[in-house]
């Protein structure tokens, strides 16, 4: 694939999350079947609410890691795209991380609004760039095994 694709690939995912998190933040709640809601929220942990704090500290310091993360997967993914390797995987979850960063530094919290249930189940809630950070690591796990069993020259 070109570079082209990729940044094309990226910034749709950063406008479909963006888009509906503003979207979202306008509208609060819309039930749109018995398992499907829109639901406003704002996590300050990471996935599934894990390390959620209200405490500052605590939420600077975890965002300053998942800041780190972002920088090391971007050279991680800028050293595999000039080695030729597919970064499809690698894109989505940027784009999903940068975009959830961004919530961080403007909303000190990421806004969540996707809720599944069924029969008092709850799925915790997500967003469009949760959505495309699971993907792209299902991707990226799937094209390294594939690659740690491509046959040696």
């Amino acid at each position: 694939m070109k570079k082209i694709t990729y940044a094309v690939l990226a910034a749709a995912i950063i406008a479909a999350d963006r888009m509906s998190k503003n979207y979202l933040l306008t509208i609060k709640k819309v039930d749109l079947t018995s398992w499907l809601t829109l639901d406003l929220s704002f996590n300050r942990g990471i996935s599934w609410g894990l390390f959620h704090s209200s405490d500052f500290y605590s939420f600077f310091i975890l965002s300053f890691l998942i800041g780190l993360f972002i920088l090391a997967l971007s050279h991680y993914t800028y050293q595999r795209a000039q080695q030729g390797f597919n970064i499809v995987g690698e894109t989505l979850v940027l784009a999903g991380a940068c975009s959830n960063f961004l919530d961080r530094i403007f909303y000190h919290g990421v806004i969540d609004f996707i809720v599944f249930s069924y029969k008092g189940f709850y799925w915790p809630s997500f967003n469009i760039a949760d959505a495309a950070i699971v993907v792209g690591a299902f991707i990226m796990i799937i094209n390294n095994l594939k690659e740690g069993y491509a046959p040696s020259h």
